[in-house]
């Protein structure tokens, strides 16, 4: 037995299903929309380069200002989602990636650092 009710998904499970519906329907974008999101994710990702020199600088920051350097990506996603849908998609599939690693998992990290490496590379 699994300790939670049968049929009902773990938040862990519900993140790689919502991360893999949100990149299967960008694949499925148009061209200009896919680049525009690999734009916003790199700039995220440039972001988060100039504040943590490395995933492990960040990995070794304490567990609450990694939770406060999410929720500061979240108010990102929200914000630019107002304005910019694409640049909120893809803040909160950067989100993913950070979220993966604040909590060490290692698989979830794996997953989304491949999809999002393939989707930055479009990017000018």
């Amino acid at each position: 037995m699994s300790g939670r009710s049968e049929g009902k998904k773990s938040e862990r499970e519900l993140v790689i299903e919502e991360f893999q519906q949100r990149v299967t329907a960008l694949r499925a974008a148009e061209h200009d929309s896919q680049v525009s999101v690999a734009w916003h994710l790199n700039m995220a990702y440039s972001l988060f380069r100039q504040r943590f020199a490395s995933t492990q600088d960040f990995r070794n920051i304490s567990y609450f200002a990694r939770l406060k350097y999410l929720r500061s990506l979240t108010k990102m996603e929200i914000d630019y989602g107002k304005k910019d849908p694409l640049g909120g998609l893809a803040w909160g599939l950067f989100k993913a990636w950070v979220g993966a690693i604040a909590f060490g998992d290692v698989e979830l990290e794996q997953l989304t650092s491949n999809a999002l490496s393939e989707i930055s590379h479009l990017a000018p």
